[in-house]
């Protein structure tokens, strides 16, 4: 009965003071008490923590990215939620952990079930160390090692460290030198020379086209890295393949630009060479397809074999006073349109500007002595004029030249190579200068206007050779026939007597001509019947070549009919396989 009393008490008490309180927010404060704590106790979140590097988590369920912020809404308790762990550049996946106990790989992913309460998803990762023996080497005969290739993991590390040493028979040997194309068609980002490097080139890096920079060992006596581009001494050695910027100014000291040193760069639109850069080697910008723009300093003095070749964006060439050197196809295949040339520049090297598709004008300057071999094959240029210094123009300088229409040669020109001017059809007219002293193989074949009058002249006072009726001949004791041009429109030519010789090609692409009758003072012949336009015919009536020889068969005999150029005849038909004697026919050999 006791009991009962205070019990009532009790609850008499409790209503008393909850009478006595203030209203509605006295009440509201004691209700909500036990329901806070019981949501603390049932809470239902994520939190992503990375400890170490540099890497990204990200979650996934039923296709939506989980986050923190949207977990609770996305996820129920007992739910399994996709984990993506995206390593940082050069790093690996340490570990991964829900409240401490490691997460297992399912493919390239990972998962877990959410659980009640907080879900901890804590990652570790780190950087991918370098394995030796990913390497391939040769001990060289003083003892060092090349690097020759490089087994790239699945994983790649950022730097790949060359290591100081490797291991060969027992022994640690240091690591002076790499091979060409060590990096070749591989994902490497970021290489890291060791210490004991001491020798290597840009064609080390050949091929490497996702490289983003190359970095030195403090130690390194050798090399340096100012801002990823290498550097031996005051040399620029190579800039990565893939390194970002579309402009670069190379830094004020450097002397010299090493061959392949911007090779195969396709994000570089702008270069400019300081003052003081003395030479730029072989193959240095070659196929450094983006660049439109290089600035050449004054007192640049060499530029090496294909430097520019396979430019197929560059836009214009302005060499600069100073050059004495330029080197073979040093812009092959380049896009430039115009090129200009310094006074310094004695010689243009050979296949300078071949097959330079776009090049329309070029700015030859008074000092320029020698047109290279083949400097400007297949080029549209439209107009050539020689300065008055130049000497030679070499062979097939201009060949397949199409769009030449005017042509100037000056007074002091002495030599024009084999087929200099072959096949520029449009070529207007050519007057050859007093100085001129020789002709290679018909420099003029199949340039379809001479031989129209007025179209093929050479002045009078020329002491070595002379146009006589339209073909020219050397003078001299024993002259010869060098040029019948395309155009004479004759279907027969008597050879005056006294020519001794018939030059090789001398009557190449002749498509008029149908009768040849050749004097007994011809002794050599030398191919000067190849390639006439009477081939295609096979020989049949009213389009071969009627050869008549005014001396004997025993004569014809003795005559030297080949030279060094293969068939006297080849790819032309001659009449019947004949050749016509004063004393009968011989067949054609």
């Amino acid at each position: 009965m006791r009991k009962a009393f205070l019990l009532l008490a009790l609850i008499g008490s409790a209503s008393l003071l909850a009478s006595c309180g203030n209203g509605e927010e006295g009440s509201s404060s004691l209700s909500q008490g036990p329901s806070s704590s019981s949501e603390a106790e049932e809470s239902f979140s994520l939190k992503i923590a990375i400890l170490e590097g540099e890497g990204i988590i990200r979650l996934f369920k039923d296709g939506n990215e989980v986050t923190e912020d949207n977990f609770a809404s996305l996820v129920s308790p007992g739910d399994t939620v996709t984990v993506e762990a995206r390593p940082g550049k050069g790093e690996h996946l340490l570990s991964l952990t829900l409240d401490g106990d490691p997460l297992s790989p399912s493919g390239r992913y990972y998962t877990f079930l959410a659980k009640e309460g907080e879900n901890l998803l804590e990652a570790r990762f780190a950087l991918l160390e370098t394995d030796p023996t990913d390497f391939t080497f040769r001990v060289k005969e003083d003892g060092t090692a090349e690097i020759l290739s490089y087994a790239a993991p699945v994983d790649l590390p950022s730097p790949v460290l060359i290591p100081d040493e490797v291991l060969s028979s027992g022994e640690m040997i240091p690591v002076t030198s790499l091979g060409e194309g060590v990096f070749r068609n591989l994902a490497v980002d970021s290489v890291k020379l060791g210490k004991n490097v001491s020798s290597l080139t840009g064609d080390s890096f050949l091929d490497a086209g996702s490289l983003e920079e190359i970095l030195v060992d403090e130690e390194n006596p050798s090399f340096s890295s100012l801002d990823g581009v290498l550097f031996q001494g005051e040399d620029l050695v190579r800039y990565p393949i893939a390194k970002e910027g579309e402009e670069y100014v190379v830094p004020s000291g450097t002397r010299n630009v090493l061959a392949h040193a911007f090779e195969d760069v396709g994000g570089l639109a702008r270069v400019t060479l300081p003052e003081g850069v003395l030479s730029l080697g072989e193959e240095c910008f070659a196929s450094a397809r983006g660049l439109r723009e290089i600035s050449f300093p004054e007192g640049l003095q060499s530029i090496g074999d294909m430097a520019f070749s396979y430019t197929s964006s560059l836009e214009e060439v302005v060499l600069p006073e100073g050059l004495l050197t330029l080197g073979e196809g040093s812009f092959y295949s380049t896009a430039a349109k115009k090129a200009s040339f310094p006074s310094t520049l004695k010689e243009i090297g050979s296949r300078s500007f071949y097959f330079a598709r776009s090049l329309r004008e070029i700015d030859l300057a008074e000092g320029l002595e020698t047109i290279g071999e083949e400097a400007f094959i297949s080029t549209p240029l439209a107009s050539l004029s020689c300065p008055s210094s130049l000497l030679r123009i070499e062979k097939s300088a201009f060949e397949l030249c199409s769009s030449l229409t005017s042509l100037s040669l000056n007074e002091g020109l002495l030599y024009i190579g084999d087929v200099a001017f072959g096949r520029a059809n449009y070529i207007a007219s050519v007057h050859l200068p007093s100085t001129l002293e020789e002709v290679g193989i018909n420099p003029f074949q199949g340039v379809t206007t001479l031989g129209r009058e007025g179209t093929f002249t050479i002045e009078e006072d020329n002491p070595y050779l002379e146009i006589r009726d339209g073909v020219l001949y050397s003078k001299g004791e024993e002259p010869a026939l060098l040029i019948y041009p395309y155009a004479l429109s004759e279907d027969s030519f008597l050879i005056p007597e006294g020519v001794s010789s018939l030059a090789q090609d001398s009557f190449c692409y002749q498509s008029f001509l149908k009768e040849v009758t050749i004097p007994r003072s011809v002794t050599s012949i030398h191919g000067a019947f190849r390639s006439m336009y009477l081939e295609a015919s096979g020989g049949s009536e009213g389009n071969a070549l009627r050869v008549n020889f005014l001396g004997t068969m025993e004569e014809w005999a003795s005559i030297d009919l080949h030279g060094s150029s293969g068939e006297w005849h080849e790819d032309t038909s001659i009449e019947g396989a004949l050749v016509h004697c004063s004393d009968g026919d011989v067949l054609v050999a």
